[in-house]
């Protein structure tokens, strides 16, 4: 939250003792602090004015004496109190007052309180977040439940206790006093005191003056840190001397001489800002200091880190403090903000002064107590909600309400007001005769409203939520459900009436609906009845309301108030019978309103008749200058396109006309009809923009419902005409006269069936849609502003809440691509950001220019990646065979008439060879030469291998040079100079405020140029990461082509290898080289489309705003306009929508390769052979078997996971082997103690006896362990693009997904039938073949028959999609010739079934609002439930007082919100939903109802990963929500650990003690810890736990809870975590598959663990004792993807990961023969390996010694990833050094050499050393 708002804030709630200011009541933010909240931080001054001695004396006494004695002095300790709660900073006077108001002494605390004021700051407000809206009950504070603050309060707002004085509007802000004011008043006469003088209005000069103390005070903050920060680094980096590359030694003598170094000291006066700055002049020696100082005191390195980063995140946060009040000062001066508001209020006072001094002199009589208003008058409230733009039209109808029934008044708020503003809501509802709400939504505000209204007899609700809706009653008329459910409806006859508009069809009914609500009225005139007369005034006043416009709204309220204000005089209308009956809408409900109106007019004349509706069609078309002429809009696009061709030849408009090119594409857009009718200024905008970009607009307006009638009868395309006159006609109801357009945009968002009220049931018709959609073939767009959120909470924190899901979410349901934010609000007005048109313009030209282009003409630039560097990366993606997939791509694309240089039948170059290539032009040396070292190092490349090729084949050289792999592959790039790149990146010089919109801040021309400059240093000067060096210095871009085909890697990110950003930088600028890379591309190369390959690149991840790109954000800046075609795994939908929304990515899914069983093999293998011959004869068997099946679980590792119970002390911990263990009869186990001692010798007293009853239980356990193991499934090699399964991948698909529900013999045969078999005659063949294997009938090998019989038709239906995966190139075909592609929802089909399938669709997410759904609530629940048990079993019976848990956007989506039930469930919770299905509210549940009884609310730290922050914002909101409100809860801490921990932390002085959601800065991703541990820069564990806690303090809720840095509260809360829970929900993505398990889940067990050893020794050290030991935290895994979501330790599923993967040499054979990919796959898990041991301490030889001996030490498979991908196999050896080196691998000295002699190979072999043929 900007803390400078609060000023403003404070000034519009200055209503006490009039309109004067309290001088004690703290400035804050509008609507939020209480009466009785003084923020921490408060500075007091001592003088008389400005005294508001209730709000004092409520607000101390309130604080500190309700608490206990304990309470209250750690209170005080901690915020600098003294022992009676007084500020230790207040002077003698105000304590004086204090102590008077403690005792009660109302006089005396009086007299004293005129030495003393308190001004309260804005940094005071916005600091003390945690404590705002307290209340004290019962000693402890208790927050409010929201609408509830206010009319909870003893002291609320006098508004509800009014005095008679004058009539007013309630709008008027006067405030009479309440009785306790009254009283100090009083008490303050009696004393002299002049009170009218005491609270004056505070002056402009004051409010600037307060504010400019609060910028001090923070500059003094931000000052005080850095002087802890240069102390830090004085303290770790003075007088260190490093050895670093001499300035002047050349390369050092001779060929193979170390290179010569110099000594560099650390100056003593070394501090952050002289750090900085070396390490832009001198890296090496930066880089040198860091590695000295890590590998040196690892007591001072760690502390170093920490204290840095505390340091600099709590710098970060008073900087951005300091920053909102210099721009609140700014405002202020200029006269707006806080002063502006403070004027307007002392103007409103002195108005409604006057006012009431004329009403006394006319003698018009007081107050109504009730109402506020003069006898007589009545009133009308209306609240508007998700169109405050149109506020202002509404007060204008009131006002010329006002003056044609001046007994009248209407009161017009809106939803905000409801919030900030609700005593004066509640107070113009009580005694209101009509309400009226529109377009009303929020959970919170609803139920109040609820509530607020259900007296007021008359009550229209228009298009809000279902709730609220159902509280219409207008005369009989009623919308409440009836007692048995069912909805209220209309009378018989009515619905008979209903039954005969719409088309018919299922998705029209929403249009038939509106058709009704036009001519109803006239209808229903025919129908009898007292129900049917109000219905009729319903549909009359809705008539009036929905055709919008100041006339048509004053009528409405007219009308209402005629009807439903008896007693009221009013004119009788002139006769409305005259109007000429033309059939038209308009005559009909004029004649129907006329009739009404006769019936009940009187003879009294007091105001002017009801005018007719002015009618604005309910479908029409928009321009600026049909609006500027006054002209009737067209109402078919015929008529349009008529006008507008005639516009182009004879153009009156004053703007002038533009001819558009002649190839511009022609548009459909969608317009909300009401913004249209209301004149909203950015529809011409809007309009006027597309064409000054070349871009042909067909505006059209539309209610919302029934856009797709829009798009289905009145728009067609080419693409449709020619399937139309090929006889296919998908579309029956187009119009003849349908306008041909080459997009559809839509401004509504929602979903493009129903609008509005289609989201109610989220995808319920996107089927309809899509088909729709299909027909029509062309992008469908949606850009539209936003109607809910700021431009500036926009740009600052990017889209959010239910603006997120209304843009994006829902339009994605039905294929929406490339989403576009083109402004938003201001206050309550629409602006656009021009900018952002000229970004949608763009897009919707290169996608016209796509399809317009042939293709053999088409540029297009294929992306790879080869992230993290160094380690074989190049050409990879997850679960995808990128060099087999690429050649599939670029044989199809030579098929479809790409020019890809070659003859129709010459082969495409080898995949392989593609990406060995790209390694080439990537080497460190190429790179220094530039694009010219390129070309010779593809031309070297290219001999090489037809030397290889020659030499190994008697063929001719013609015919070896035939078989050239690289064949028709050539160079392309530049080397981009300085000066390019930053005419590149920078903006136009003429672009303004105009084009940026009414942002923030306006950029200057080279915004962009600067910020990469302060990342990165002068551009001209920089020689950082590919740069070329030489005269021509530059950033290196190079990639290959074949023909019009670019094939290039992505540039890899700037914090890899750089120790420096990655700890301590946040929000980097891409590097000059990556954004020169993608400026190429667009600008030099112009391509016409992009292709990104395989999950996932980076350019999508980069800095911006999280949710709806600006100019600013990077993504934006380097994809351009360029469409953007991404292949994608279909079983990740969370990080394909980020690709989706901040790339602009058309998502083309693939699928997952095929599941394998892990099997048994080796040791495992061998124990159950072992096993199965115990199990035929135990007793015989035992004494010769039990010794070498304990040999077999020790060599295996298995004792971790099946521990042999010893007698009396469970589980044993030492391992046992044939040699320790004694193995005796159950005879002898049951004998007496002293019988048994007698037997043993001595060689038994350290040994375990083993009987044989034990044994065989054990043996039990034993054998179901490797059933587990045999059976846990993996991904079985890689995925190839297109490429359908064969028989043998199609079975292991189907085992895998019906397991033993479909027999073997069943899925076998189903795999292996082909298209246009006899699917009947096949069955009759199974069935035969399985009753064969069924002796009795009935018996459940009958049942199991049954059963797969059952399900063979599910079995045939997934085999038929597993052959459509060739859909998957030809879906990325049609996205590249610019159509559309059908969405899907993403999964996996294990997991989310057959709907997955088929895969190349464009896959999408969610809808947020649904989260969780009832089955991932319950199951959530009882995972919740297995966890506390898990941990009460490990812990005597105790419950968790934390928990941690991980929530990620993949598995959030894909389990529809599992994880957040977890959450729910320890916190004791459950979601609330409103009448649509959505959930609105997570509510505490009451802890008599929790499960087990008795159990307590346990706290829940939430790591939230970037994309859950910003898909789910709603679900954060609401999570918050339910924290805030357990931690206020009024429970017994013993039974609230939420509660608990709270207190705890505001007694330390904590600030916003509830938060509990935490994740990275806003608008990045990810904790960093991976890249540390992939370039090894790290010593101790604990800094990588470090890396995490610095990455992940940002908090985020509701409000202005949007990334403040909070590391004091996650310190605390990782302090008390005793566990951490990780829910895994893919086969695909296990703990060791990817990276960011480790560097999330093993990084938070690390930085809890370091927490609490920082807590302990900070303990030891304050009493001067040793340091306590701590219990470590544990993990839990829920594996999800399976029935069985038992939680399992972290150690133990690691156990069975590398088990049935890395070590499995099933899984292995499989990965390695799929080339350089495969090879990197394996060397990641290595890395992974590492990681897990650096995190959690995961470190075990048998894994070790297993990776060994299966990668290195098989000579076979080491030569396969050796040749496969030589820096892959070399990051293999690397990591087993490196964990034998950090003490992980206890290795033997054998292996070790070889190890070193290998990479010492490897190593001269990437150098271009051979050292082996």
């Amino acid at each position: 939250a900007r803390v400078g708002v609060g000023a403003r804030g404070a000034s519009r709630k200055r209503k006490r003792f009039h309109a004067g200011h309290s001088a004690l009541t703290p400035m804050r933010r509008r609507g939020k602090a209480p009466l009785d909240a003084t923020p921490r931080g408060t500075t007091w001054r001592s003088d008389a004015k400005h005294l508001d001695l209730r709000g004092f004396f409520v607000r101390e006494k309130r604080r500190w004496k309700s608490q206990d004695v304990s309470t209250r002095d750690t209170q005080c300790a901690a915020s600098g109190r003294d022992a009676n709660g007084l500020a230790s900073n207040a002077p003698r006077g105000t304590q004086e007052v204090l102590q008077r108001a403690l005792a009660g002494d109302m006089r005396a605390m009086t007299a004293s309180a005129m030495a003393a004021r308190p001004v309260a700051t804005p940094s005071a407000r916005a600091s003390d977040s945690s404590d705002v809206n307290t209340k004290r009950h019962r000693g402890r504070p208790v927050r409010p439940l929201r609408g509830e603050r206010s009319r909870g309060s003893a002291f609320a707002s006098s508004a509800r206790r009014r005095v008679a004085e004058a009539p007013r509007a309630l709008s008027d802000p006067v405030e009479t006093e309440s009785k306790a004011e009254r009283f100090l008043r009083e008490q303050l006469e009696r004393e002299g005191v002049d009170v009218d003088a005491a609270v004056a209005q505070e002056s402009p000069e004051e409010i600037v003056s307060a504010l400019e103390e609060e910028e001090a005070r923070l500059a003094e903050r931000e000052a005080s840190l850095t002087r802890d920060l240069d102390a830090a680094y004085r303290d770790t980096f003075a007088d260190l001397v490093v050895q670093v590359p001499s300035s002047t030694g050349g390369d050092g003598g001779d060929e193979g001489d170390a290179p010569r170094t110099e000594s560099f000291s650390c100056p003593k006066d070394i501090d952050e800002a002289s750090f900085r700055a070396l390490a832009a002049a001198d890296a090496a020696a930066a880089s040198a200091l860091l590695d000295a100082a890590q590998k040196g005191d690892q007591a001072k390195w760690l502390a170093f880190q920490r204290n840095a980063h505390m340091a600099k995140l709590q710098r970060d946060r008073v900087v951005a403090q300091k920053a909102a009040v210099q721009a609140e000062i700014a405002v202020a001066k200029r006269g707006g903000g806080a002063v502006a508001a403070a004027e307007a209020a002392a103007k409103a006072a002195r108005d409604a002064a006057a006012k009431a001094e004329s009403a006394r002199a006319e003698n018009l009589g007081g107050l109504a107590p009730d109402l506020g208003l003069g006898t007589g008058t009545r009133r009308i409230v209306l609240i508007s909600g998700f169109e405050s733009f149109n506020v202002k039209l509404y007060r204008r109808a009131a006002r010329n309400l006002a003056k044609r029934c001046p007994g009248v008044e209407l009161a017009v708020f809106s939803d905000r007001d409801v919030e900030a503003n609700r005593d004066e809501v509640a107070a113009a509802l009580d005694g209101a005769e009509v309400f009226f709400g529109s377009l009303l939504f929020d959970f919170d505000q609803v139920e109040w409203l609820r509530d607020a209204v259900s007296k007021i007899p008359t009550r229209f609700v228009f298009e809000s939520a279902l709730e609220l809706m159902s509280e219409t009653s207008v005369g009989s008329f009623e919308m409440k459900p009836a007692p048995d459910g069912e909805k209220a409806g209309p009378p018989p006859a009515v619905k008979a009436i209903l039954a005969k508009f719409g088309s018919g069809k299922e998705e029209d009914k929403l249009v038939g609906y509106l058709s009704f609500l036009k001519l109803g009225p006239a209808l229903l005139k025919f129908v009898p009845g007292r129900k049917a007369k109000d219905l009729r005034n319903w549909l009359t006043v809705y008539g009036y309301w929905n055709q919008g416009g100041l006339e048509n709204v004053e009528e409405a309220f007219y009308y209402v108030a005629r009807e439903y204000l008896p007693g009221l005089p009013y004119s009788a209308p002139e006769s409305l019978d005259s109007t000429t009956n033309d059939g038209s809408i308009v005559s009909k409900l004029a004649k129907t309103v006329g009739a009404v109106l006769k019936s009940t007019a009187t003879a009294t004349v007091l105001g002017p008749a009801l005018k007719p509706p002015k009618e604005t069609p309910a479908l029409g078309l928009y321009h600026p200058d049909i609006e500027l002429a006054n002209k009737p809009w067209p109402e078919t696009t015929a008529e349009y396109l008529s006008w507008y061709d005639a516009r182009a030849h004879f153009d009156s408009s004053p703007f002038g006309f533009t001819p558009l090119p002649a190839d511009a594409p022609t548009v459909a857009v969608l317009l909300y009809r009401k913004h249209v009718i209301t004149q909203q200024p950015y529809l011409a905008d809007l309009v006027r923009a597309l064409e000054a970009s070349g871009v042909k607009p067909v505006p059209i307006f539309i209610n919302g419902v029934e856009a797709h009638t829009v798009v289905r009868d009145l728009l067609t395309t080419e693409h449709e005409q020619r399937k139309r006159d090929a006889g296919i006609c998908e579309i029956d109801s187009l119009k003849p006269d349908a306008c041909v357009v080459d997009a559809v945009v839509s401004t509504v968002g929602f979903p493009l069936v129903g609008g509005p009220a289609g989201s109610m049931e989220a995808g319920r018709q996107a089927e309809v849609a899509q088909a729709i959609l299909t027909a029509k073939n062309v992008p469908y767009v949606v850009a539209a502003p936003l109607l809910i959120q700021d431009i500036k909470s926009w740009t600052e924190s990017g889209v959010g809440g239910l603006q997120s899901t209304i843009l994006y979410a829902l339009p994605e349901l039905d294929g929406a691509i490339d989403t576009v934010p083109l402004g938003g609000l201001c206050k309550d007005d629409i602006y656009l950001t021009r900018e952002r048109v000229y970004a949608l313009a763009d897009r919707l030209k290169k996608w016209h220019a796509l399809r317009r282009r042939k293709k053999s003409d088409r540029k297009l630039a294929v992306m790879l990646y080869g992230f993290p560097p160094g380690v074989g990366a190049t050409g990879t993606a997850a679960l995808l065979n990128v060099p087999k997939s690429l050649e599939r791509l670029l044989e199809s694309l030579r098929d479809e008439g790409y020019d890809l240089g070659l003859e129709p039948n010459e082969p495409v170059p080898s995949g392989e060879a593609l990406i060995e290539a790209l390694r080439a032009l990537d080497d460190g040396r190429v790179v220094a030469g530039g694009i010219d070292a390129a070309a010779a190092a593809l031309e070297t490349l290219r001999a090489e291998k037809l030397a290889l090729s020659a030499r190994h084949s008697s063929e001719t050289k013609e015919t070896v040079a035939a078989r050239d792999p690289l064949r028709g592959v050539a160079v392309a790039g530049e080397n981009v100079s300085p000066k390019r790149l930053k005419e590149w990146i920078s903006f136009p010089e003429s672009w303004g405020p105009t084009e940026f919109g009414p942002i923030p801040f306006l950029p200057t021309p080279d915004v962009l140029v600067r910020r990469m400059e302060q990342a990165w240093g002068p551009l001209d000067l920089y020689n950082g990461l590919a740069t070329v060096q030489g005269k021509e210095r530059g950033s290196y871009v190079a990639g290959l082509t074949i023909g019009n085909v670019f094939i290039g890697v992505q540039p890899a990110l700037g914090v890899e290898g750089d120790p420096m950003r990655l700890l301590f930088e946040r929000d980097l600028t891409p590097h000059p080289q990556y954004a020169a890379y993608y400026k190429w591309l667009q600008k030099a190369y112009a391509a016409d489309a992009v292709l990104h390959f395989g999950m996932h690149g980076t350019v999508e991840w980069l800095p911006g705003s999280p949710l709806g790109n600006t100019s600013l954000s990077w993504s934006d800046q380097l994809l351009g306009a360029m469409p953007n075609v991404y292949v994608y795994a279909a079983n990740n939908p969370s990080e394909s929508i980020v690709a989706k929304r901040r790339g602009y990515g058309v998502i083309v899914s693939h699928n997952v390769p095929p599941y394998g069983r892990a099997g048994l093999y080796r040791q495992t293998a061998e124990l159950r052979e072992l096993l199965s011959e115990y199990r035929e004869d135990t007793e015989k068997n035992f004494q010769a078997l039990a010794g070498s099946v304990f040999d077999l679980v020790a060599s295996a590792g298995l004792d971790a996971d099946v521990p042999f119970p010893v007698h009396g002390a469970g589980p044993t911990q030492a391992r046992l082997t044939s040699e320790t263990i004694v193995l005796e009869s159950d005879a002898e186990a049951t004998e007496e103690p002293e019988d048994r001692a007698k037997k043993k010798t001595p060689e038994d007293s350290e040994k375990v006896f083993v009987s044989a009853a034990a044994f065989e239980a054990y043996a039990g356990e034993l054998f179901a362990y490797l059933g587990v193991l045999e059976n846990r499934l993996f991904s079985e090699g890689l995925h190839v693009l297109g490429g359908a399964p064969s028989d043998e991948a199609a079975e292991q698909y189907l085992e895998a997904y019906f397991g033993d529900s479909l027999a073997r013999e069943a899925a076998a045969a189903v795999a292996r039938a082909k298209r246009g078999d006899d699917v009947e005659a096949l069955r009759a063949s199974l069935e035969r073949a399985l009753a064969a294997d069924v002796a009795v009938p009935d018996s459940e090998a009958d049942r199991a028959r049954s059963a797969s019989l059952a399900r063979l038709d599910e079995a045939f239906e997934i085999r038929e999609l597993l052959r459509r995966n060739t859909e998957e190139l030809s879906g990325a075909l049609r996205a590249l010739n610019g159509e559309y592609l059908s969405p899907a929802a993403g999964g996996d089909l294990l997991r989310d079934g057959p709907g997955v399938l088929p895969t190349g669709r464009n896959i999408h997410a969610l809808d947020p609002y649904r989260m969780p759904s009832p089955a991932a609530a319950d199951r959530g629940k009882r995972i919740a439930q297995a966890l506390l048990a898990q941990h009460r079993a490990a812990n005597d019976g105790a419950f968790p007082e934390t928990v941690s848990v991980n929530l990620w956007g993949l598995d959030a989506i894909k389990t529809k919100g599992e994880s957040v039930g977890i959450v729910l469930e320890l916190v004791g919770a459950r979601a609330v939903k409103e009448g649509t299905g959505r959930v609105a509210r997570y509510e505490l549940i009451p802890l008599d109802e929790l499960e087990p009884p008795g159990r307590p609310r346990v706290d829940v730290l939430c790591n939230m990963s970037g994309i859950f922050r910003d898909s789910f914002a709603n679900v954060v909101g609401l999570l918050d929500d339910a924290f805030k409100r357990a931690a206020d809860a009024e429970e017994p801490l013993e039974k609230n650990f939420i509660r608990k921990h709270a207190l705890e932390m505001r007694a330390d002085g904590l600030e916003n003690a509830s938060a509990r959601l935490f994740s990275n800065p806003p608008g990045d991703y990810g904790s960093m810890v991976n890249e540390r541990v992939g370039t090894s820069e790290w010593e101790d564990g604990r800094e990588l736990g470090d890396t995490w806690a610095s990455r992940n303090a940002y908090s985020y809720g509701r409000g202005g809870e949007r990334g403040a840095a909070r590391p004091e509260v996650l310190q605390a809360l990782l302090r008390s975590t005793e566990r951490v829970v990780q829910e895994i929900d893919s086969v695909e993505y296990g703990l060791t598959d990817i990276q960011e398990y480790y560097a999330n889940t093993g990084a938070l067990v690390a930085a809890a663990n370091a927490a609490k050893e920082e807590a302990a020794l900070r303990e030891a050290e304050l009493t001067g004792s040793k340091a306590k030991a701590f219990k470590k935290t544990a993990c839990s895994i829920v594996e999800t993807f399976g029935e069985d979501a038992t939680p399992r330790d972290l150690d133990e599923t690691l156990r069975l990961e590398y088990r049935s993967k890395l070590l499995n040499p099933r899984w292995a054979e499989a990965m390695a023969d799929q080339g350089s990919g495969g090879a990197f796959e394996i060397s990641q898990r290595m890395t992974a390996l590492v990681g897990w041991g650096g995190t959690s301490g995961f470190q075990e030889n048998w894994v070790y010694d297993g990776a060994h001996e299966r990668y290195v030490a098989d000579e076979a498979m080491r030569e396969k990833l050796r040749r496969a991908n030589p820096q892959a196999f070399r990051n293999v050896l690397k990591r087993m050094l490196e964990a034998a080196g950090r003490g992980m691998w206890d290795a033997d000295e054998d292996a070790l050499a070889q190890l070193r002699e290998l990479y010492s190979e490897t190593e001269d072999e990437l150098e271009g050393v051979r050292t082996r043929p």
